[in-house]
């Protein structure tokens, strides 16, 4: 079992099953909304569940990270999204929007237990999201597959193939924050 002790267990029933192709990534989204009770309406209603939601105060746990979320898009006879070893989580927030550093934090921790449990490297293999420009997509995505196929490290949803969301959208200070907090500094 990968169950983080420090994160809220909120269980949702709608995984995908085991993983069936690596290495470990860790996927970054945002819930496009301004609260965890609208992204949990949300899951609710549309049974697309990351494994975490993180907001300023908290960190909910929906999934164990060895069985795979559902938050990707996976058309059929394409690659793996979510069975490719991808351990997701929503940030509550707007990808057009700057993110809360109290949020930001979470992330941060969030991911350094992810990295440590799941040997994730601590590397954008497609590159930093591309921040939004006047709060929209910015566009030029990196979404390569072999890549995703074939490189453990961190993606935003942007970089996911066959997808066409382009959340996460941080800026460079905040993807560089998120990469520099170690365990022990939040």
């Amino acid at each position: 079992m990968a169950v983080w002790k420090d994160a809220k267990s909120m269980p949702l029933p709608w995984g995908a099953g085991h993983y069936v192709v690596g290495p470990f990534k860790i996927v970054h989204h945002t819930t496009e909304g301004s609260s965890a009770e609208g992204a949990f309406e949300a899951y609710d209603k549309d049974h697309w569940i990351p494994h975490f939601t993180v907001d300023a105060q908290q960190i909910y746990q929906h999934l164990d990270t060895l069985v795979s979320a559902t938050a990707l898009q996976h058309p059929a006879g394409t690659v793996e999204t979510n069975r490719s070893s991808a351990i997701q989580f929503e940030v509550v927030g707007f990808a057009g929007r700057p993110k809360d550093r109290a949020t930001l934090k979470n992330v941060a921790l969030l991911c350094r237990w992810i990295e440590a449990t799941h040997g994730v490297p601590p590397v954008w293999p497609s590159g930093y999201p591309d921040p939004p420009i006047d709060g929209r997509d910015p566009g030029h995505h990196n979404r390569s597959v072999v890549n995703w196929t074939t490189k453990g490290g961190h993606y935003g949803h942007c970089h996911v193939p066959n997808n066409v969301h382009w959340d996460r959208a941080y800026t460079k200070d905040e993807t560089d924050f998120i990469m520099s907090v170690a365990a022990g500094d939040v």
